[in-house]
């Protein structure tokens, strides 16, 4: 019998993209269930290139989350009308904060999987692959004959921005922020960045620079180098097409960084307080790259705190040349544009 499965997961881009798996998993183990997802209304537009697309209900989560009171429970009350005359056999509550439990409380959902911090019940467990947990999530099962992640096919088109031939890398300086919180700690230094650009125009590569509107801080660190610069120029689709018609991407621990993985190129991922076996790319031609003397604080971050920490030594400590050597090595191994298995 076939089933309808609601998958709540709305943000941050990151943490989006490691739970498109499910969507891939529906089609190959479930191919009579529908699976309809919830998610923020400016993710929503990646969603609908995947292959078979969801059916999406966008959810304003920063409206939720940072919002006014009068904002917030618009934006609750905005979703359980969309919800309440609709009936469906699995929820994936994709999300541990306990706010969200209250927010589907009532609502026909059918039976609850939901992620969860507490002792003894934890999910996703420290040290396991996120991919794999959000399938986890959906099988309802674990072991080693539990079901591998894998992406979806991802529908590419054409980038927005003109691209020079030869070389191209794309480099992601900021990121590690969403709207509820700002993680300066995951960045590699930007005065770093500036130096790896210097070193990939020197080997005849050209450096693309992708990231949103709030990592225009980032522009005047590369105003005076012969770079393309797309950081606040693109939606995040036009983002995605970007990193598609690059040959490789460098970023640390970010949403341009799981982005550039689910369009299928290699991304040499930059780890420094967070766990790269929790959330390293998943791409077979990604590697990550981290101090070459682990820390004994390494890595730092839980799932909600990071270590009282002036200065990021594991990431400030990785140099540009190391990193410049790095790239250029995961770039050659590239299939530009593959989106895990070609374009839609």
């Amino acid at each position: 019998m076939s089933r309808r499965i609601l998958l709540v997961k709305f943000g941050p881009i990151g943490d989006v993209v490691m739970a498109t798996p499910i969507v891939e998993a529906v089609a190959r183990l479930y191919p009579g269930d529908s699976l309809t997802w919830v998610v923020s209304t400016s993710i929503a537009p990646l969603l609908a290139r995947l292959r078979p697309a969801p059916e999406v209900v966008p959810l304003d989560s920063e409206s939720l989350w940072r919002g006014s009171a009068v904002q917030r429970v618009r934006a609750a009350l905005g979703l359980r009308a969309t919800l309440a005359n609709r009936s469906f056999d699995l929820c994936l509550l994709a999300h541990a904060h306990p706010r969200l439990r209250h927010l589907l409380w009532g609502l026909d959902l059918g039976e609850l999987r939901a992620f969860d911090l507490r002792p003894f019940r934890r999910m996703p467990l420290p040290g396991r692959r996120h991919h794999h947990e959000h399938v986890r999530l959906l099988v309802g099962n674990d072991g080693p004959d539990s079901s591998m992640a894998n992406f979806p096919t991802v529908a590419i088109t054409a980038p927005p921005i003109a691209l020079p031939s030869g070389l191209r890398i794309a480099l992601a300086p900021g990121g590690a922020r969403n709207v509820l919180r700002d993680d300066p700690l995951r960045r590699w230094p930007l005065e770093h960045y500036r130096e790896l650009v210097k070193l990939l125009i020197a080997a005849r590569a050209t450096p693309v620079l992708v990231g949103g509107p709030d990592d225009t801080w980032t522009k005047p660190a590369f105003a005076d180098l012969p770079v393309v610069d797309a950081i606040g120029c693109t939606s995040l689709v036009g983002a995605f097409d970007l990193c598609a018609a690059c040959h490789a991407m460098v970023a640390h621990d970010s949403g341009p960084m799981h982005l550039a993985d689910l369009a299928g190129i290699p991304v040499l991922a930059l780890f420094g307080p967070t766990d790269p076996s929790e959330k390293a790319p998943l791409g077979s031609h990604s590697r990550v790259l981290r101090r070459s003397q682990t820390l004994p604080c390494m890595p730092c971050y839980d799932g909600v705190s990071y270590a009282r920490c002036s200065a990021n030594r594991c990431l400030a400590e990785l140099p540009a040349t190391v990193v410049a050597e790095a790239a250029l090595l995961t770039a050659s191994s590239s299939s530009v544009g593959s989106g895990q298995g070609g374009p839609a």
